[in-house]
This record gives C-alpha cells, structure tokens and sequence, in this order.
C-alpha cells in the first residue's frame, strides 16, 4: 500500500511537472483588447507630452522617434523607478518597430504572465519593446535606443531570410 501511495504520489509529481515545462514552452496570442488600446495611448500621450516639454515634436512613429526617445533618456526626464513611463518610452519604441519592420502589435499570454509584444508575421517570434528601455533604466544600465531598434530590426532581417530560404 504504501509503494502505491509512493508511485501515484510520483506519477502525480511527474503529471505537475509535465504540465508545467508544456505550459512554459506554450505562447497564446490575440489581439490587443480595449483595455491595452486605452493604456497604449496613454502611453504615448505622455511621451508626446514628455517630448512637447523637453525636446521639441512629438513622436510620430518614423526613425526620428529614436533619436527621441534617447534625448529624453540622456536628460534623464523619467526617472529609472518610473515603471509607467519608461514603459511608454518602450511603447513608442515599440511603435517605430511596427512602422519599419512586417511585425504587429499583439497579446501574449505565456510563462511569464501576459504582455503586449510586436509579432513577427503568424509565427511565434516576438519582442517586447515595452519593457526594453524600463528593465535597463531600472538596472542603471546604459540605454542605447538606436542599438535597440537595430537588433530587432536584424532579427527581423534574419527572420526575413530564413523565409525566403524555406518558403510555406
């Protein structure tokens, strides 16, 4: 009774455990609901009003919002803790990214709760440039915005490549 009780408790711990790693490796998408579409333009309305006040124009989703959203970091307008608006400072980076490059604005809901992300295609390749800028200022490490944009775009580029290479 008691090597029954052992195996169906490690059949169960196996069954948890299994679940767990499935559930790890698994991203849903969907669409940005009502509510990320309200918190998205909040966020950029105040980065427009971060940009008003400090550097001139506002973001308008072309290549110049990068050398923008740097000014407003070297100047240290928001502060690192300011998780609303580094994170919106990432949005409009984000922004930029879904003008220049084939990638879109989705929901994931994976291991680590539920994100905005940009979406490359329908495949399962994502970035979060929401978070980009917020999780370096929050590290006290130096935020090169251009550097951002540039690896996603390579990525991009090698993504682009890879499905020319091997057409669906």
């Amino acid at each position: 009774l008691a090597l029954t009780a052992a195996l169906a408790s490690l059949w169960l711990a196996s069954v948890w455990l299994a679940a767990d790693v499935h559930a790890a490796s698994e991203m849903e998408f969907s669409e940005l609901t009502i509510g990320d579409l309200v918190q998205s333009e909040a966020q950029r309305e105040r980065v427009r009003e971060l940009a008003r006040r400090h550097v001139g124009p506002p973001p308008n989703r072309t290549l110049s919002d990068l050398r923008l959203l740097q000014r407003l970091i070297d100047m240290q307008v928001v502060d690192r803790n300011d998780t609303f608006d580094s994170q919106a400072m990432g949005l409009v980076l984000g922004d930029v990214m879904a003008a220049q490059l084939p990638l879109r604005w989705v929901v994931v809901v994976d291991q680590y709760g539920r994100s905005r992300a940009l979406r490359y295609k329908q495949t399962e390749n994502v970035f979060f440039p929401v978070t980009m800028i917020s999780k370096r200022l929050e590290r006290d490490a130096p935020v090169d915005v251009q550097q951002l944009y540039d690896r996603v775009r390579a990525e991009v580029e090698a993504l682009e490549q890879g499905s020319r290479r091997n057409p669906r």
